[in-house]
């Protein structure tokens, strides 16, 4: 929203304006797109390994198929693209996964769940693992 704003209020600049402007336009929907892909690997990594470690896994047609995993993809890859920390990514792609193959899980835990893990900061997961363990 703010690159739109500064390319709006460059655009207004007599002669290079709308090139900068679309310049501007151009190499923040490159690395949106960028991140994008990351987070995109970052869920499909996070599938294969809870894939490995599950005996009671759903099929790949169904997860794919899945409203669950759509709804859980989504909610995961907007709030993956409003965060800078690369760990709270990481974590979003996890929950994404786990959101669907976890299947003892229910509708309103997941939404519980994904509410948490895109609230918390790194700060709070620290601060969670700390007080869990102080020794370690």
């Amino acid at each position: 929203m703010t690159a739109h704003f500064v390319s709006s209020i460059v655009e207004l600049v007599p002669g290079v304006g709308p090139t900068a402007a679309r310049a501007i336009d151009y190499k923040m929907a490159r690395r949106k797109a960028a991140r994008d892909r990351e987070f995109q690997i970052a869920v499909v990594a996070a599938i294969k390994k809870l894939w490995e470690e599950s005996e009671n896994r759903p099929s790949i047609e169904e997860v794919f198929d899945s409203d669950e995993y759509l709804a859980a993809f989504e909610r995961c890859a907007r709030a993956a693209s409003e965060t800078a920390s690369e760990t709270k990514r990481a974590r979003l792609a996890r929950a994404a996964a786990s959101a669907v193959l976890l299947r003892g899980i229910k509708g309103t835990e997941n939404d519980m769940f994904l509410e948490l893990t895109e609230r918390y900061s790194d700060l709070h997961v620290w601060l969670l693992a700390f007080y869990s363990d102080p020794a370690a």
